[in-house]
C-alpha cells in the first residue's frame, strides 16, 4: 500500500529508482525505504523533483522512486506499465529475501530490469531476509546457499554485489497503524549512488538539513508557543473585558430598573415589584439590594372582579366578593349573566386557597365576625349567610340570619363580641347574638324611622358594643344607644358631626375618626357616655383637599383618602398632638374618587384598599376587573420595614429574644413569627433614671439593665417569665465622683461569660460584678482605663486564648485591651487606635489625629470586633492571640453613629448620621458593601441582629423598633406575592431590551 501520493508528472517521465520486492513480505519495509531514499539530505522545504538528480554541490531535491504500491495507475496491462517503469528508472533496488526469490513478479521485474542492464551493475540490493552467501574465494554469489536472491540474478552476477543487511530494520518500521518508524543512516547506501555522491558526504548533508529542520522546528514551535501565549493572554483579557462589560451592563440595568420602579409604584405597583425582582435576578448591586429591603413599601396587588373585601379576624386571610347577575339591557346593549363567588385569598401569597360560589347573586355587605376561629358573613336579600372558614380550602356553611322573608333585603350589617346588627332596605334594625355559631338569636327588631330621610353605608359597633353608629353618604353619622338590646334607642344627633359622612371608631376605644366633603378629617375624644368632643384637625399634605374613607386601625392607626390621589395615614399611638401624618401613599385619582373598601388588617401591620377598574387602560373603561392594594404598614414612616413594635429606644436581642423597656416594663419579645414581634413576657420597671443600656448575656438566659449607677439583673431562662435576679450599685472612681457629690452614671456593659457583668462608668472605670450570687454586692475587680466615660466595651474571646475585654471612651480614638481571664488578676494589654497615631503619654495612651469612637460590635464567637468613629470610618479587625488584625476599613459619608455584627460574623450593618442603613458582607479577608437603605432622619442609632443573621432590628426616635429582612432572596420572594399580572414580553422588551424575557415571578 502507498504511504505517498504518486508523484507528479507524466507517466512517461524517469524514476530515480524501481524498487522491486515481495508484497506479502516486505510492503511495510519497502514503503519506509521509499519514504527515506527519496528525501535523504534534502532539505525539508524543498518537494519539487528533480530528475535527473541534482549535480554535485547543487541543494538536493527529492528523488523519484518507483514502488508498484505507490505508482500504478489501473492499467489495463500490468506488465506494460511495470516494463515502462523499469525501463525508465536508473537503478533497481531489489528487497531481497526468500519470497522475493520465488515471486514471479520480482523474478520478472528482475528479468525486465537485467535486459537493459545485463551485468547488473546498476543494482542496489537490500537484504530482508534468508541468506546470501559467496563462493569461498568471494569472487561470485554460491547460488546454492544464496536463497534470498532471484536465480536470473544470480545467473546474471560476475561478480560479489554490494548488498545492505535490513534484517534487523524489520522491527524498525513495524511500530503499529498511524506511525511511521525510521531507517536511519542505512538509507545513505542507497541514497548515495543515486544522488551520484560520497556516501560521507550525503550523511553530512543529511545531518546538516537535520539540524536545519530541528532549529527551524524549534524556532517555529517557539514563536507558535509565544503566539499560543499571547492567543491565551489575549483570549483572558478578552473574556475578562466581555465579562467585565457584562458586569457593567448588567449593574447599570439593574439600577435603572431600581429607578424605572419608583416611577410606577404609584400606578402599577405590580409591575414595580416584579422590576426590582427582576433587577435582583440581573445583579445585586447595592442599590438594588437595598431596594430589595425596602420593596415591602410598594403596596402589593391583585386584579380581580371583584366589589367589596375583608379581612379575616386573624389576618391570614382576605375575602373578595365578586358579585353575579342575571342577563340585563344596558345602554343599548345585553350584558350576559355572570356567576359571584366569595374568593379566599391568603394575605402572604395572596394567591386563591378557597372560594364560594354564589351563583347570579350580588353580596349585599362582606364582613367577618369577630372572635375566636373564621366566620365570615355575607348579605342575600333577606338573610345574612354565614360560613365557618377555618378551613379556606373547605368552607362550611352555618346557620344563616334570616330577616322578614317577605320584607327588604339587607342593606348593611356589622358584627363585634358575639354581636350582630342588621338594617335592611325597610329601615328595620334587628341585633342578634351570635355567640353560638349554629344557634343565633335574635334580639330585637326596631324600626328606624330617622332613615326614611337619609342614607348610609356604613354600621359599626363601638369598641365597648354599646353604640351602633351609621355613617356614610348622608352628612351626620346616626347613634344609636344598644346597651340595652331589648330597648335599643336613637341619640340625639352631635351638632358638631353636621357635616361628617364618614366615621370610624379606634379599636382600642377612646376615639373617633371623622371624614366628609365638606369638612376637614378630626380625631375626636369620648366622653363616658360615647358623645365626640375636643376634636384635633388632622394635618394634611394639601390643606383644603377633601378626605373620605374614614378607617382606623389596632396600633393606633387611622387612615383616609384624598381624592386629590392619596391615601393618608396618622399614628394616633405616639406621643403627637394632633396625631402624626405618618405615610402620604399616592394612588390614582380614579381608584381615590371611587373606594370599594378600605381597612387596617387586624395586626395593623397592613392597609386594605379596593377601587374598581383601576390599571386596565384609560379611565378605567371596558373592564369589570378591580384593584386591591395592600400597603405594609407596621411603621407608617418605614413602609419598607418587615415589622414594628411601639417601645423604647434602648433594646436589647439574643437570637430570637428581643427585649426592650416602654411604659414602665421590660417587654420580651419573640422575633421567630411572621409579622410583629410576639409578645413572651414583661416585668414591671420601678427605676426613676435614665436607662443607660440592655445586655443580654452569651446563653440568652439574663439580662443587665443599666440605670443612673444601678444595675438590675433579670432572669430571662423563661421569657415568657422574667423576674429580678439581683440588683448592684456602682460606686465610681472618688476623684471623679466624690461621695455626696453626685453620682456617677453608668454607660456601658458586656457579659464576660453568663454570670460576670462588666460595667462601664463616667469615671473611666470597668467594674466586674458575679450577676449570679445577687446577695454578693462586692466587685469581684475593676480597671481604671487611661481615659474619660468608658462608653463602649466588648469581649473578645480568641479560639487559643484568654478573655479580652475591649474598651473605649467618650471623646477618644483609642481602644484598649484586658485581659479578664481572672477578675481578680487583670493585665491590660495594650492600646490600638481606631484612627491617628498611638503614643504613650504618662501612663496613658493617646492617639494623635485621631477621632472619637462612637460605637463597637462583635460576632458571637469573640473572634470579631468592629468600630466606628464620628469621621465616618468603620474597621473590622480579627482577634488573633490578644492582638487585633486590621481585616477592612471602611469610609461613610459622616459619623458611623451605630453599627452591628450578625452572630455569625458574615454581615455587617451601619448607620450614620445621614440616617443611612449601609450592610455589609464580612469574608476572612475582605468587607465588601452589600446594600445601601435610605431611612431618614427618624432613624435611631441603636442596632442589633437576630439569631438568624438577617434580621435586623433598629430603634426610631419616635417610639417604633422597626425590623428590617436583609436576606435578597426571602425579599425577591416577598416582593412576587402579589405583584399582579405577570409582566408582559413588551413590558420586559420596554424596560430591558437588552436580556432575554425572563419574568421573575
Amino acid at each position: 500500500m502507498s504511504l505517498l501520493p504518486r508523484e507528479s508528472g507524466s507517466g512517461t517521465a524517469g524514476y530515480h529508482a524501481f524498487i522491486s520486492y515481495a508484497h506479502r513480505h516486505d510492503q511495510t519495509l519497502a514503503a519506509a525505504l521509499q519514504r527515506e531514499v527519496r528525501r535523504f539530505g534534502v532539505p525539508f522545504y524543498r518537494h519539487q523533483v528533480a530528475f535527473p538528480a541534482a549535480p554535485p554541490g547543487a541543494q538536493r531535491r527529492p528523488l523519484r522512486i518507483f514502488r508498484d504500491a505507490s505508482n500504478l495507475t489501473a492499467a489495463a496491462s500490468l506488465p506494460d506499465e511495470l516494463r515502462r517503469a523499469i525501463g525508465s528508472s536508473q537503478w533497481l533496488i531489489l528487497m531481497a529475501s526468500p519470497d522475493a526469490a520465488s515471486s514471479p513478479w520480482v523474478r520478472e521485474e528482475v528479468r525486465v530490469w537485467l535486459a537493459k542492464d545485463p551485468t547488473a551493475s546498476r543494482v542496489l540490493i537490500a537484504l530482508t531476509d534468508g541468506d546470501i552467501v559467496t563462493t569461498s574465494d568471494s569472487r561470485c554469489i554460491d547460488s546454492a546457499a544464496t536463497n534470498a536472491l532471484p536465480a536470473e540474478l544470480v545467473a546474471a552476477l560476475n561478480h560479489v554485489p554490494l548488498w545492505i543487511d535490513l534484517r534487523t530494520a524489520r522491527s524498525a518500521v513495524d511500530v503499529g497503524p498511524g506511525r511511521r518508524g525510521r531507517l536511519g543512516d542505512v538509507v545513505a547506501d542507497f541514497a548515495a549512488p543515486i544522488q551520484g555522491v560520497d556516501k560521507d558526504v550525503l550523511i553530512g548533508e543529511h545531518l546538516r538539513q537535520q539540524r536545519r529542520t530541528l532549529r527551524t522546528a524549534f524556532a517555529a514551535v517557539a514563536v507558535v508557543t509565544s503566539l499560543a501565549v499571547v492567543a491565551s493572554v489575549l483570549a483572558v483579557v478578552a473574556f475578562r473585558a466581555r465579562g467585565e462589560a457584562i458586569r457593567q451592563r448588567d449593574t447599570a440595568v439593574a439600577n435603572q430598573l431600581v429607578a424605572e420602579a419608583g416611577t410606577i409604584a404609584d400606578t402599577q405597583p405590580g409591575l414595580a415589584r416584579q422590576l426590582l425582582a427582576a433587577a435582583g435576578g440581573i445583579r445585586r448591586t447595592p442599590q438594588v439590594t437595598g431596594a430589595l429591603v425596602t420593596g415591602r413599601s410598594i403596596p402589593q396587588e391583585v386584579q380581580i372582579d371583584a366589589d367589596a373585601a375583608a379581612f379575616s379576624p386573624d389576618g391570614r386571610l382576605v375575602v373578595l366578593a365578586q358579585d353575579g347577575n342575571e342577563p340585563y339591557e344596558l345602554s343599548g346593549r345585553t350584558v350576559p349573566a355572570a356567576e359571584g363567588f366569595l374568593r379566599l385569598l391568603d394575605v402572604g401569597s395572596l394567591t386563591e386557597i378557597g372560594n364560594i360560589p354564589l351563583g347570579r347573586n350580588s353580596a349585599d355587605g362582606l364582613a367577618f365576625l369577630s372572635g375566636p376561629g373564621r366566620r365570615l358573613a355575607a348579605g342575600f336579600d333577606t338573610r345574612v349567610r354565614i360560613w365557618d372558614v377555618q378551613d379556606a380550602a373547605n368552607p362550611r356553611e352555618q346557620a344563616s340570619l334570616t330577616l322578614n322573608p317577605g320584607g327588604e333585603g339587607v342593606d348593611v350589617m356589622a358584627f363585634h363580641e358575639g354581636r350582630a346588627a342588621t338594617v335592611d332596605d325597610g329601615h328595620e334594625l334587628r341585633l342578634w347574638d351570635v355567640s353560638q355559631p349554629n344557634a343565633p338569636q335574635l334580639l330585637t327588631t326596631q324600626t328606624l324611622s330617622q332613615l326614611q330621610e337619609r342614607s348610609f353605608s356604613q354600621l359599626a359597633f363601638s369598641p365597648d358594643r354599646r353604640r351602633l353608629v351609621l355613617s356614610g353618604i348622608s352628612r351626620g353619622p346616626m347613634f344609636l344607644d344598644v346597651s340595652t338590646p331589648t330597648n335599643s334607642r336613637a341619640i340625639p344627633d352631635v351638632p358638631a358631626l353636621a357635616q361628617v359622612q364618614d366615621l370610624a371608631y379606634a379599636p382600642e376605644g377612646g376615639w373617633v375618626m371623622t371624614t366628609g366633603r365638606e369638612t376637614v378629617p378630626r380625631r375626636w375624644r369620648l366622653r363616658a357616655d360615647g358623645t365626640p368632643e375636643r376634636p384635633d384637625t388632622l394635618p394634611l399634605t394639601a390643606p383644603g383637599a377633601t378626605v373620605t374613607s374614614a378607617v382606623s386601625g389596632p396600633q393606633g392607626q387611622l387612615a383616609a383618602v384624598s381624592e386629590e390621589g392619596a391615601v393618608l395615614v396618622w399614628n394616633n399611638a405616639l406621643d403627637d398632638d394632633p396625631p402624626a401624618l405618618v405615610a402620604t401613599l399616592a394612588v390614582p385619582e380614579f381608584s381615590a374618587n371611587n373606594v370599594d373598601a378600605m381597612q387596617f388588617s387586624p395586626s395593623g401591620r397592613q392597609l386594605m384598599m379596593l377601587s374598581p377598574r383601576a390599571n386596565t387602560g384609560p379611565d378605567g373603561a371596558g373592564s369589570r376587573v378591580s384593584t386591591m392594594r395592600i400597603w405594609q404598614m407596621a411603621d407608617g414612616r418605614q413602609p419598607g420595614a418587615a415589622s414594628a413594635r411601639t417601645g423604647g429606644r434602648t433594646i436589647a436581642v439574643h437570637e430570637h429574644i428581643l427585649a426592650t423597656l416602654h411604659a414602665g416594663r421590660i417587654y420580651l419579645h419573640d422575633l421567630r413569627q411572621e409579622g410583629a414581634p410576639t409578645p413572651a413576657g414583661s416585668l414591671r420597671w420601678d427605676e426613676d433614671g435614665d436607662v443607660g443600656q440592655m445586655v443580654f448575656n452569651p446563653s440568652g438566659t439574663r439580662l443587665a439593665v443599666l440605670s443612673d449607677n444601678h444595675v438590675l439583673a433579670v432572669d430571662t431562662s423563661d421569657p415568657r417569665r422574667p423576674t429580678p435576679a439581683g440588683e448592684w450599685t456602682i460606686t465610681g472612681l472618688p476623684d471623679v465622683c466624690p461621695p455626696g457629690g453626685g453620682l456617677c452614671g453608668l454607660w456601658s456593659a458586656v457579659f464576660r461569660d453568663d454570670a460576670i457583668l462588666a460595667v462601664g462608668d463616667s469615671s473611666r472605670q470597668v467594674t466586674l460584678i458575679d450577676t449570679a450570687r445577687p446577695g454578693d454586692t462586692a466587685p469581684l475587680g475593676s480597671i481604671t482605663t487611661s481615659y474619660g466615660s468608658v462608653t463602649e466595651m466588648a469581649v473578645l474571646r480568641p479560639q487559643r486564648g484568654n478573655l479580652i475585654l475591649v474598651t473605649t471612651g467618650l471623646n477618644h480614638p483609642a481602644i484598649e485591651l484586658f485581659d479578664i481571664t481572672d477578675p481578680a488578676h487583670i493585665k491590660p494589654l495594650g492600646s490600638t487606635c481606631g484612627g491617628g497615631t498611638l503614643t504613650k503619654e504618662g501612663d496613658g495612651y493617646r492617639c494623635r489625629g485621631g477621632t472619637s469612637m462612637l460605637d463597637l460590635a462583635t460576632d458571637r464567637s469573640g473572634r470579631l470586633l468592629a468600630s466606628a468613629d464620628r469621621a465616618g470610618t468603620t474597621r473590622v479587625w480579627q482577634s488573633r492571640d490578644g492582638t487585633l488584625s486590621p481585616i477592612a476599613t471602611l469610609q461613610d459619608t459622616g459619623d458611623v453613629q451605630g453599627l452591628a455584627l450578625s452572630p455569625d460574623g458574615h454581615r455587617l450593618a451601619t448607620i450614620g448620621r445621614d440616617r443611612t442603613l449601609r450592610t455589609y458582607v464580612v469574608n476572612p479577608s475582605t468587607v465588601t458593601l452589600e446594600a445601601i437603605i435610605h431611612i431618614g432622619s427618624g432613624a435611631d442609632t441603636n442596632l442589633a441582629f437576630a439569631g438568624n443573621n438577617h434580621t435586623l432590628i433598629g430603634t426610631m426616635r419616635y417610639g417604633l423598633i422597626d425590623i428590617w429582612e436583609l436576606d435578597p432572596n426571602l425579599n425577591t420572594t416577598t416582593l412576587c406575592a402579589g405583584s399582579g399580572p405577570r409582566i408582559t414580553p413588551d413590558q420586559w422588551n420596554r424596560d430591558i431590551p437588552d436580556l432575554p424575557y425572563a419574568p421573575p415571578c
